[in-house]
């Protein structure tokens, strides 16, 4: 429950601080990486290209989502991609 509450923080911190028009000026297809503070913790977060945004869930034990590059990059012209 602690977890599912903690991912449902995340992914409204990880929305709002991508939707802010400070990023406004960022070319869509040049990604933005930051951290983000959620209960204690930092989260990586990458965000390429413009429209609606799409959280990719990705990880496991030694994975990152570096092995989802390039591929799902080739989306960013429609979506907003949230790593």
């Amino acid at each position: 429950m602690k977890l599912r509450c903690l991912t449902a923080r995340a992914a409204v911190l990880i929305l709002v601080m991508t939707s802010n028009p400070a990023h406004a000026n960022r070319r869509p297809e040049e990604p933005m990486e930051t951290r983000t503070p959620v209960d204690g913790a930092s989260l990586y977060v990458r965000t390429i290209g413009q429209g609606a945004p799409v959280i990719v869930l990705h990880g496991g034990p030694g994975f990152d989502h570096r092995y989802l590059l390039p591929e799902l990059d080739q989306r960013r012209d429609g979506f907003r991609l949230v790593y």
